[in-house]
């Protein structure tokens, strides 16, 4: 698995200290609630680092976090790109206690469009990852969606999927 660097996509520093957590829970998101004004696939305008430090800049300049809000970022062709320290805790997005949730976005619309394999199967390594260094974490069950999304979503469908999987142990 190779996660892009945070000094790879040029990520701005962090505007002051971070909190340090704890990590309990991993909350998934899609990258249209970065995109709402444009219902267009996000496939057709993502363009990789670029995307990735609008995404930053726009949380830091307008939401006025102190940092991009995701610890990791999986692209279409599986890229993974390093966001926060799994350590540091992200805002509150979407209701969520801060404290505790790991973040992980996933570039796409998917009320539009489905996660690509190469995307699934970041998240399944992600997920492998984050069991082996935080093994007091239950991955099969603390894994959720934001609440933000929709029953249509369809990483729901992949969500339960890989839950499935885990629960049975064919993931590790």
């Amino acid at each position: 698995m190779k996660i892009i660097k945070r000094s790879h996509w040029k990520a701005l520093k962090p505007k002051f200290f971070y909190y340090y957590h704890l990590p309990k829970e991993i909350i998934l998101y899609d990258s249209y609630r970065e995109h709402k004004n444009r219902n267009v696939k996000m496939a057709t305008t993502f363009k990789n680092e670029i995307t990735i430090r609008e995404i930053q800049r726009h949380q830091m300049n307008y939401k006025k976090f102190i940092d991009i809000a995701y610890h990791f970022i999986i692209c279409q062709d599986g890229d993974i790109y390093e966001g926060r320290p799994l350590q540091v805790q992200c805002p509150n997005i979407d209701g969520y206690k801060r404290k505790g949730n790991i973040n992980i976005m996933l570039v796409g619309n998917f009320e539009k469009e489905l996660p690509t394999k190469n995307q699934i199967n970041s998240l399944i390594n992600i997920l492998i990852y984050i069991n082996k260094n935080f093994n007091y974490m239950d991955i099969s069950k603390i894994v959720k969606i934001n609440k933000s999304v929709s029953k249509k979503n369809k990483l729901n469908k992949i969500l339960h999927y890989i839950q499935l999987k885990m629960k049975k142990g064919e993931l590790k």
